[in-house]
Formats: structure tokens, C-alpha cells, sequence
């Protein structure tokens, strides 16, 4: 088992969103064998494997539907380690702004099932994926926890100026 670190930013209006990830910043290392460490009778390195970095960027937008509260958010993910690159599909329904769930495709290998709240500036989230094919097919699926901060961010919003009427001065 190793530290995976991830970082990434977002940029959100009231009708798009879009956003940039740097994965596998660390570019953890582990051994593909169940065994803690290097068998004994092999080399360190012959069998120690290392995962890549990747950027992923994402973008959707948000569609207003018969009810004011719920919003339908489709979207896309490009993911690419520079050597690979792969296109996921989602849609994701939003109940006033604090509740969410939705389905997404994960290009040919399956299909993922997700749900979160947010709760004052706190993001959280579960997700599971079920593969349909290549090394994941057998595993019964995966099961993802995540928490994210929002950082409140008025760059745009101009502060109001004083003046004075010349009628009372």
C-alpha cells in the first residue's frame, strides 16, 4: 500500500463548469505481487512497478428542468498519461444545490454509480464502478470516498463605491 497525491482546481459559473487535474504526483510504487516486498529470489527493482502521472480535464454545464430546485448536469472527462487517453461520459442530477447523484460510463471498461451532499463548504462524495472488461472485470467493482474543500472565491464581484449626491452637499 502507498500515499497516492492528486491535486487539481475548478472553475464553476451558474451554467458551466470546467476543471484541470494533475494525478500520481508522487508517482507512487508498489509491487504487483501479494507479497509485502520483493520476493527474496528477485531482483528489487524486476518486479517493482511505479504508476504514471496523468491530467485529467473536465467540463459540463447545467441544465434548469421542470423544477427550479433540480438541475441536470451532463459532462465529460478526458484523462491522459501521454501515453493513453480516454474519454468518460456522466450525468449527474443536483437537488438545490446540496444533493446529487448520477451515472457515468467509463469509456469500454464499465460503468460507475455516484451520490454526494455538500454541507456548508464541504464536498463529500461515494462512487461505485463496475467493470465490464480488462483487469477489473473479476473484482466485483470498486468502492471511492472523497471530500473536497470549496475555497470561496469573489474575484469578479466589484465591491460598491461610495459617492455623494450633489443635492446634499
Amino acid at each position: 500500500k502507498s500515499l497516492d497525491l492528486n491535486a487539481g482546481i475548478s472553475w464553476t459559473t451558474r451554467n458551466f463548469h470546467a476543471g484541470l487535474a494533475a494525478m500520481h504526483l508522487n508517482q507512487p510504487s508498489f509491487y504487483p505481487l501479494r507479497s509485502p516486498g520483493p520476493p527474496e529470489n528477485a531482483k528489487a527493482d524486476s518486479i517493482h512497478s511505479r504508476i504514471p502521472l496523468s491530467y485529467n480535464f473536465m467540463a459540463g454545464c447545467n441544465i434548469n428542468v421542470f423544477h427550479p430546485l433540480v438541475e441536470i448536469q451532463p459532462m465529460a472527462l478526458l484523462m491522459t498519461s501521454l501515453t493513453d487517453t480516454r474519454l468518460h461520459t456522466a450525468v449527474r442530477m443536483v437537488y438545490g444545490k446540496k444533493y446529487s447523484a448520477g451515472v457515468s460510463r467509463n469509456g469500454k471498461e464499465g460503468c460507475s454509480l455516484f451520490a454526494g451532499a455538500i454541507i456548508k463548504n464541504i464536498e463529500m462524495g461515494y462512487a461505485y464502478s463496475m467493470y465490464t472488461s480488462g483487469i477489473g472485470k473479476g473484482s466485483g467493482g470498486s468502492h471511492e470516498v472523497s471530500f473536497r474543500y470549496r475555497f470561496p472565491i469573489d474575484l469578479f464581484r466589484r465591491e460598491p463605491m461610495p459617492y455623494k449626491s450633489i443635492r446634499l452637499l
